[in-house]
């Protein structure tokens, strides 16, 4: 019940709350298989690089995935240096994510 990824619904909405490392691979694993959410809105949710970078990978490995949006402005830990990480596995996954940091 942490995060309501509704039936029909193309946009998670998790702006200002909070995440921890358990609650994003929670998260990731939700997504593994979810076909309906488009965009992901992580804006000021205290996201690390890493954690992101997992979620790429799964959503890279998930043929069912539909996320085309990854909203992450808001979060100190990704830095330039992140972003350009970030930015860079979306590319070489060949992934049509649009980051929006």
């Amino acid at each position: 019940d942490a995060f309501d990824v509704l039936e029909g619904e193309s946009v998670l909405n998790l702006r200002e709350r909070r995440l921890g490392a358990g609650a994003m691979r929670l998260l990731t694993g939700l997504l593994k298989n979810n076909r309906e959410v488009q965009e992901l809105d992580l804006a000021a949710t205290n996201v690390q690089t890493e954690w992101v970078l997992s979620l790429i990978d799964v959503i890279a490995a998930s043929p069912k995935s539909t996320i085309s949006t990854l909203n992450i402005p808001y979060n100190p830990a990704i830095d330039e240096v992140g972003q350009r990480a970030l930015a860079a596995a979306v590319e070489q996954r060949g992934l049509k994510i649009s980051l929006n940091f």
